[in-house]
């Protein structure tokens, strides 16, 4: 959206924090006329000459860098994901599922892990 892009991203609050986005942007059809488009709704009282902030959502800092161009200091939705393959660790799982259940049987508990 054209003049959306004037918005610039604030993170979420923390609690206690007064801090964050002070706009939300709203799709709205007028029916009536068939016209599409977006309203700014305040969330709080906005001061003359204030910047208008938006939250783009809760994004880590690499989807804001590759989506957006630009990171944040102490994002609190900062996060890096990582997927092991299954496969080479499957041998070292079942070992400690084993041995859960050797020693849940010497402590005289139920074998099973699923209660």
């Amino acid at each position: 959206m054209p003049l959306l892009d004037f918005l610039n991203h604030s993170n979420m609050p923390k609690e206690g924090n007064k801090e964050g986005p002070n706009v939300t942007a709203l799709p709205y059809h007028d029916k009536i006329n068939n016209e599409s488009f977006v309203l700014l709704k305040a969330l709080r009282d906005i001061k003359k000459d204030e910047q208008l902030l938006v939250s783009y959502g809760k994004l880590s800092n690499s989807h804001l860098l590759q989506k957006y161009g630009f990171t944040t200091a102490d994002n609190p939705n900062n996060s890096v994901s990582m997927q092991l393959p299954y496969h080479d660790y499957q041998a070292i799982v079942n070992e400690e599922l084993e041995l859960k259940v050797k020693l849940r049987q010497r402590l005289g508990f139920s074998p099973s892990l699923v209660n």
